[in-house]
């Protein structure tokens, strides 16, 4: 039997986005919102808050010009005053643990993972649905292995020398970057000839599949709210009702 991972009988599907910087994954969504606002059938989701783990970072302006409600706890201050390192997960979970209590009184059916470089634990990914979206082509594999994942998708394809970089999205789980893939963007070709500089190489297509993220993550928070994504009962991925234990691999946003 088939589930829709979110219904849309429930009614416009409530968003919530985390962030660390601009939340601009976050304002694509809200922008494709205003812009279904103004169709007929008016747009399936809403963007109804923002958690922010850096209280001067640039998604606290953006979301008060918006009109967005924001929450935020300075990750870095709590960390100190835990006396732990980035990387300590224990001190993570407690963290999750505040952050879950301010993103539960905004009711959210998702929670965007809106450009956040922390990865979540289990306190957020078990007690909401959370999606997610990666700079970097979650289908390409190796023994089930998926090769570029992690914190940079983009240095990761030039080291395996791929010819073009896509953007994912996905279900998120405790293992960064693991769960079930919904979106492949539209492929950014890579020409090796243009920069002989690595570093530059990189900050020319980062900013390019970055793009290519914002507008993933619009999309995915559409086609979720749609009830166009489904799961059966072992919690295989379903798309209109065809089998998509890959996602849905896009050539061109049209």
């Amino acid at each position: 039997m088939l589930r829709k991972i979110y219904d849309p009988d429930n009614g416009k599907m409530r968003v919530v986005g985390i962030a660390s910087g601009s939340g601009n994954t976050l304002w694509s969504v809200k922008h494709l919102q205003d812009e279904l606002e103004k169709t007929e059938g008016g747009s399936p989701f809403e963007v109804v808050g923002i958690f922010v783990d850096n209280p001067e970072a640039k998604a606290v302006k953006t979301a008060a010009e918006l009109g967005i409600p924001v929450a935020s706890i300075d990750i870095r201050k709590f960390y100190e005053q835990k006396q732990a390192p980035m990387k300590d997960m224990e001190t993570r979970a407690e963290y999750d643990k505040e952050m879950a209590e301010l993103i539960a009184k905004w009711d959210p059916d998702y929670v965007l993972l809106a450009g956040y470089v922390w990865a979540v634990t289990e306190v957020i990914s078990g007690r909401f649905n959370v999606c997610g979206v990666h700079p970097g082509d979650l289908t390409v594999q190796e023994n089930g292995v998926r090769l570029l994942a992690g914190t940079n998708g983009v240095k990761s394809a030039f080291k395996y020398h791929r010819n073009e970089l896509r953007a994912s999205s996905y279900l998120a789980t405790p293992e960064l970057d693991g769960g079930p893939i919904l979106i492949t963007s539209p492929a950014v070709p890579v020409d090796y000839s243009l920069h002989q500089d690595e570093e530059e190489r990189f900050r020319y297509y980062l900013k390019l599949v970055n793009e290519q993220n914002r507008l993933a993550g619009a999309r995915t928070i559409c086609e979720i709210a749609s009830g166009n994504f489904e799961k059966d009962d072992n919690g295989a991925l379903y798309y209109k009702g065809e089998p998509a234990p890959f996602g849905i691999k896009l050539e061109n946003w049209d």
